[in-house]
């Protein structure tokens, strides 16, 4: 029997997931499962069952029983000894429980065939979520997560993981956030109906693939904020700069950064020079503004580890903890980095929202990042 193809390794991912190889009085038996809590939904499993149906009958050139409807579920049952005699001596497939056991075959790891797998694999175990933003796979077995991580990682799609307890024992979780569910539609990706249906549902939704893109020719640079920022930004305690080069007729205590820098030019002041002057000061948005801001001389390393997750309002940024996570990042590490970048803690919105309340970080980084639709 022919199993090196993309319908035979589709077919084992569905039963390593969904289906049942075991062994009664009679001899061996199989069973592919599928069902829904919603009555108009079962017409999807119906259609899902029949696909795995052909693909049996196909290969074992041999016509099948018909499904049965189990309650809330349809059953594919039959017996078959070619089949039984693949599982035990190729695939080494034992019957009875697999749940902690399954992995996926050697022969189908880093071929082409290994999508196909997983499509099946996905099919049965995978989930997408209504209601929220996220697809998950779960699994007794930690072998086969650590393996659909691997492939994950190699096809460069995001995730998160985690274990949650089951009484006295612990599955295995992936979670697939919306950030990344075009990278997962294209190189992964359902095959059953249902799951196909609500994840294009999901897609339809470009918000999700709109990403922060920094401009690398200002990577490791100084920032100029002379070109930056206009005459509402002011330095704080900037009056001191006014008076050590010349002009004493200002009286307030905070200056229009504008104003000091063409002075200090008047003075002989190159552009470097200015800008690491500058930057000893804290920056406000407008001279009665109550909050201000350290900024850096240049875009390190630590910028563009904020930037990737800012969201720009007016008078301030957020960041939203789904999207975080959806990297896979820290989410109170990336609130930390940007409290310690710019010296300026955050206030939470009656949503929990966090807000950095300061129109120069809004000014910034609608200078230095865009928005970049990532279809």
């Amino acid at each position: 029997m022919e199993f090196m193809n993309s319908d035979f390794a589709y077919l084992i991912g569905n039963f390593l997931a969904d289906g049942s190889f075991y062994k009664d009085k009679n001899g061996y038996r199989f069973e592919f499962t599928d069902g829904s809590p919603y009555k108009k939904e079962l017409t999807y499993s119906v259609t899902h069952l029949l696909k795995i149906k052909s693909i049996l009958e196909k290969s074992l050139n041999k016509s099948l029983p018909d499904l049965r409807q189990r309650g809330n579920r349809f059953v594919l049952s039959f017996r078959n000894r070619e089949l039984v005699s693949l599982f035990l001596t190729t695939f080494k497939f034992s019957s009875g429980d697999k749940s902690k056991t399954i992995d996926i075959p050697q022969f189908y790891k880093d071929t082409e065939l290994e999508r196909s797998f997983w499509q099946g694999y996905l099919d049965g175990d995978g989930s997408i979520a209504r209601n929220s933003r996220r697809i998950a796979v779960e699994s007794m077995s930690n072998k086969i997560m650590l393996s659909f991580a691997i492939y994950l990682n190699k096809n460069k799609i995001n995730f998160s993981s985690y274990n949650s307890k089951r009484f006295n024992e612990f599955s295995h979780v992936i979670l697939i956030r919306s950030v990344s569910f075009r990278d997962f539609a294209e190189k992964v990706g359902f095959l059953h109906p249902l799951k196909v249906r609500l994840l294009k549902e999901k897609l339809k939704d470009r918000d999700f693939f709109t990403k922060n893109e920094i401009n690398p020719a200002i990577l490791n640079k100084k920032v100029d904020y002379t070109l930056l920022f206009d005459d509402s930004v002011f330095l704080e305690n900037g009056r001191e700069l006014l008076t050590k080069y010349g002009y004493t007729k200002y009286h307030r205590k905070n200056a229009s950064m504008q104003k000091i820098v063409s002075l200090m030019k008047k003075n002989g002041l190159d552009n470097e020079g200015i800008l690491k002057i500058i930057t000893q000061y804290r920056f406000k948005k407008s001279k009665g503004s109550i909050h201000s801001v350290r900024l850096p001389l240049s875009i390190g390393k630590d910028i563009i580890r904020i930037s990737k997750f800012v969201r720009i309002r007016d008078g301030g940024i957020t960041f939203s903890k789904r999207y975080v996570e959806s990297f896979n990042e820290d989410f109170d590490e990336i609130l930390n980095l940007t409290e310690n970048t710019f010296d300026l803690k955050p206030k939470f919105t009656s949503k929990n929202e966090p807000l950095f309340c300061s129109g120069v970080l809004s000014d910034f980084f609608n200078k230095i990042i865009k928005r970049v639709d990532d279809s």
